[in-house]
């Protein structure tokens, strides 16, 4: 998968979605981790990866929160493959508020980092 990873690509591991800008080897070779958009090193391989991609909204997956909202469908418009992807926030209205394309995205938190930092009342 090394190879494959570029810089300037985005990347989802197990809990967070990184911009990938430099990477960091070993005296192997083996990529054991890199900087994120901010600059701030994260310690992950490639195995911790699970995919990537040059736009950052192929790596959204539904229950992810995207500008805030939770995302509740993802879909692409039939005979438009190239038309960006819609990440519907509600599946059963099309609402121009309730809709974001990759340019429109400003902030993501995964389900997985919202798991982590939620905090449940009467625990």
């Amino acid at each position: 998968m090394e190879d494959k990873i570029e810089v300037g690509e985005y990347v989802r591991t197990n809990c967070e979605i990184y911009k990938i800008v430099e990477f960091m080897k070993n005296e192997n070779g083996k990529v054991i981790g890199a900087y994120d958009e901010i600059g701030f090193y994260r310690n992950f391989t490639l195995f911790h990866i699970v995919k990537h991609s040059k736009n950052i909204i192929d790596l959204i997956e539904v229950g992810d929160y995207v500008n805030g909202k939770q995302v509740k469908h993802i879909a692409m418009f039939e005979g438009f493959p190239d038309y960006p992807k819609l990440i519907f926030v509600d599946e059963y209205r099309l609402l121009p508020d309730e809709t974001c394309e990759n340019k429109d995205i400003k902030s993501i938190v995964t389900k997985e980092q919202f798991e982590q930092v939620k905090y449940k009342v009467g625990e």
